[in-house]
């Protein structure tokens, strides 16, 4: 029997790369316009009109990467974890993932403010880290899969049947040319 598959399809290593962007953009983004871009106007304090807009779309693509997340759990983490691949990084990323869901969860939901600030801060903090950490897991990934390991990620293709040759000379083929 052979070794389970790890490997992402390119469809879902290619999202998953999209995503991580876009919370860290869409995260960075409502940073920059909440510390650097609101400020005083005319009758105090001014958010800027697009600082919403920046957490709204935040939410959304966390949203997608709550599912994106549960989406790796059957193949790629549960038997990545059983075969003792890239466990530090993963097990990293699942930890950033899981205190960014958290916090967020908290910033959503608690209600009073000195948590809250708390819960913000280190929500933005780890979640400007994410790229990193999961850049870093890809990296050693791909370079694991690289020192000969690649081959034990691929599903063996089914044996191609013998046409043709009748009898036992099909079934010495099949066995490849031993006597039967």
């Amino acid at each position: 029997m052979s070794a389970p598959v790890t490997r992402l399809a390119r469809w879902h290593e290619f999202t998953l790369y999209v995503v991580v962007a876009g919370l860290t953009l869409t995260g960075a983004l409502w940073l920059l316009f909440h510390f650097f871009v609101s400020g005083d106007g005319e009758y105090g304090y001014m958010t800027h009109p697009l600082e919403p807009w920046w957490l709204k779309i935040h939410g959304a693509v966390a949203m997608f990467a709550l599912v994106l997340l549960g989406s790796l759990i059957p193949n790629h983490i549960t038997k990545a974890w059983q075969r003792r691949r890239n466990r530090i990084t993963g097990g990293v990323n699942v930890a950033v993932f899981l205190v960014l869901v958290i916090t967020g969860y908290f910033l959503y939901y608690l209600g009073d403010e000195t948590w809250r600030n708390w819960a913000s801060v280190i929500h933005w903090v780890i979640g400007l880290g994410l790229p990193v950490v999961a850049g870093v897991h890809v990296v050693t990934g791909k370079r694991l899969r690289g020192t000969g390991s690649r081959a034990r990620d691929r599903v063996p293709e089914a044996p191609q049947p013998v046409t043709g040759a009748p009898g036992r000379e099909r079934l010495r083929a099949v066995r490849g040319g031993r006597q039967g």
